[in-house]
């Protein structure tokens, strides 16, 4: 833009109007994603995935930026509801603070730049297989009843005694009663249920592209194998 096409601009639009354009032009070359292919992406995935496309421009991944980034890959995940045209930002601190979390696929907060983990790397490059393959995670969308029970599933898990002693990088404290509790069991209750427990919590994991909760679940089979016998 010359000077006369910018003083135009601004007595048209809002500083609102102002900000978004300032902050898509530091964006430019991000484009939309292929709304039929992400459209059954979990939201948590699509922000990590586009954090990920900053990344490779060089751009700082600050809150403003991942939030036009956002709009500008996924506007109809995006936007204000009924107004398509100017971003959402009240949807995005929750999807980074389950990404940092939950998953530990990113560290930082609203205040400072953030930045992708090793894991969260990971998880980019599932998801952009998925995407040049022409699929992505359809099958979890597909039925909602199926979602919920796999989230309290894995939600369950996270609160669990053991899951906690994980995080604080206690595995050896783990005792076979925090196993069982995560298996949904007791020291009573048959091996071979809780065997069978634990292969779905694992496929629930996989599926739903939780990479910590994977790692969680193999230390887990590592440091009890009498139970996977």
């Amino acid at each position: 833009m010359n000077e006369d096409e910018i003083k135009s601009f601004l007595e048209k639009h809002s500083l609102n109007d102002v900000i978004v354009y300032a902050l898509s032009q530091k964006c430019k070359g991000l484009q939309p994603l292929n709304e039929t292919l992400s459209a059954n992406v979990p939201i948590d995935s699509l922000v990590l995935f586009v954090m990920g496309e900053l990344e490779l421009l060089n751009i700082d991944l600050s809150f403003e930026h991942i939030m036009i980034a956002c709009f500008i890959c996924c506007r109809d995940k995006f936007c204000v509801p009924g107004v398509s045209y100017l971003p959402d930002g009240a949807r995005l601190p929750r999807s980074l603070w389950r990404l940092r979390e939950t998953n530990h696929y990113i560290i930082g907060r609203n205040a400072q730049n953030y930045a992708i983990t090793d894991l969260g790397k990971k998880h980019i490059d599932l998801i952009s297989q998925k995407f040049k393959a022409g699929h992505l995670t359809a099958p979890i969308n597909s039925n909602s009843k199926k979602l919920r029970r796999m989230e309290g599933l894995i939600k369950e898990t996270i609160i669990s005694p053991a899951y906690k002693k994980f995080i604080a990088g206690e595995l050896d404290s783990i005792t076979e009663s925090d196993l069982c509790y995560v298996l949904q069991g007791t020291m009573n209750t048959d091996r071979e249920i809780l065997r069978s427990t634990y292969y779905t919590l694992k496929d629930i994991a996989e599926e739903m592209a939780n990479g910590m909760m994977v790692v969680f679940l193999n230390k887990l089979k590592e440091k009890f194998p009498e139970y996977f016998k």
